[in-house]
């Protein structure tokens, strides 16, 4: 998940509490319980979807690879980035090979220690 995706995510939760509160106002009916219950319903999904670290792999240009852990793929390169700069100058990471980790993608990195 990009940052901007992140931010998209908090804007939603934000949008659809509004509405449960507008719809609070307004005389309770089944329509309007079964709206909220449907907004709540999405809020808790985006919750989790945003304060869910995941990890991403990364690799190293000219070889190895490791991982961070993060809510955004900007906050993992950030933390790759200074958690080898004071470490090694020769480990450069390669920004562009972010992804989530995935179990086979993981087990395929880790197939490589064999």
């Amino acid at each position: 998940m990009t940052s901007a995706e992140r931010k998209k995510l908090i804007s939603r939760v934000a949008e659809l509490n509004f509405r449960i509160v507008s719809l609070q106002s307004l005389e309770n009916n089944s329509v309007i319980e079964d709206i909220i219950k449907e907004y709540n319903n999405e809020i808790a999904r985006l919750n989790k979807s945003i304060h869910e670290r995941r990890e991403y792999l990364y690799n190293f240009i000219g070889g190895g690879w490791n991982s961070e852990c993060a809510y955004t793929v900007e906050e993992a390169i950030e933390k790759a980035q200074n958690r080898w700069a004071a470490d090694s100058p020769k480990l450069r990471v390669d920004v562009d090979s972010f992804r989530v980790s995935t179990p086979s993608d993981y087990s395929s990195l880790l197939s490589m220690f064999n």
